[in-house]
């Protein structure tokens, strides 16, 4: 669909899902621990490395860039843990929540991962064993970067017009149309907002109570929530460099451009 609609928003955004969210759900994986029995898994190290610095460079550049990437040093806090004798995963160590509930239960333990019946994975055959599950991390990045995308229209500034002599009765009436595309614009958006997230609220609760597939509902909100911003980032991302219109998957902006208004070319580049 985003390639038949020439959108390139999706196209981004189906890029963030076959890499970041792959990524963020391996974290969550008690596999990747690569030093498990006091041997070390020169494969494993290596992707658990790249995973974290592929998803903290994203949210480094993101921010700003410049001293934001010393946030990629983050990335030791894991393997310090796992060193020492912590056999978790390494989102675990990003999950302050999971610590607390380390003293009581062990929320990444075999016993409790190893209930999951393999229909609870993406794709058919073994154990999934991601903490929250894959599924959730789709729903959680997606919906992070609709609302980045939906807060970027929110804060987009009314389009300038061009081609009308300023002051004369032409130039009231367009302005006038702008301002009641603006408003029209921004009751979309709050539309989608609100209809999106009780969506996304109905299906997260519901997954964790009907559902045998997910872990426990409050040692999951930390890495649902990094989730979410790593969507929100990938977005970020998009927009910064190639502006709102192409990076608005909802197609809000694209249908209402007014012929009098500036129709520049789209260039993304990036900083």
């Amino acid at each position: 669909m985003a390639t038949l609609t020439s959108n390139v928003g999706l196209i981004y955004l189906l890029i963030g899902h076959s890499t970041l969210v792959p990524a963020l759900s391996f974290l969550s994986d008690p596999s990747s621990n690569p030093f498990v029995g006091g041997d070390t898994n020169i494969m494993t190290l290596i992707k658990t490395l790249f995973a974290q610095l592929f998803i903290l460079t994203v949210q480094a550049r993101a921010l700003g860039g410049g001293t934001r990437y010393l946030m990629l040093l983050l990335c030791l806090l894991p393997f310090l843990g796992q060193v020492f004798g912590g056999n978790k995963s390494a989102m675990f160590f990003f999950n302050p929540i999971g610590w607390m509930r380390s003293a009581e239960v062990d929320d990444e333990s075999p016993e409790l991962l190893g209930k999951k019946p393999g229909t609870c994975g993406m794709l058919p055959g073994g154990i999934p064993r991601e903490n929250p599950s894959t599924w959730v991390s789709h729903m959680a990045f997606f919906y992070g970067f609709l609302m980045a995308n939906s807060d970027a229209l929110l804060k987009q500034p009314a389009p300038q017009l061009y081609n009308v002599k300023k002051n004369t009765k032409e130039y009231n009436e367009q302005k006038e149309k702008v301002r009641l595309r603006v408003q029209q614009r921004k009751r979309r958006v709050l539309m989608v907002i609100t209809i999106s997230t009780i969506i996304f609220l109905m299906l997260f609760i519901g997954r964790y109570l009907l559902s045998k597939c997910e872990g426990n509902f409050f040692y999951n909100i930390i890495p649902v929530v990094i989730t979410s911003l790593t969507g929100a980032a990938w977005f970020r991302i998009l927009y910064k460099d190639c502006g709102i219109q192409p990076a608005d998957i909802l197609g809000i902006v694209q249908g209402m451009i007014s012929p009098r208004m500036s129709d520049n070319p789209i260039v993304c580049v990036g900083a």
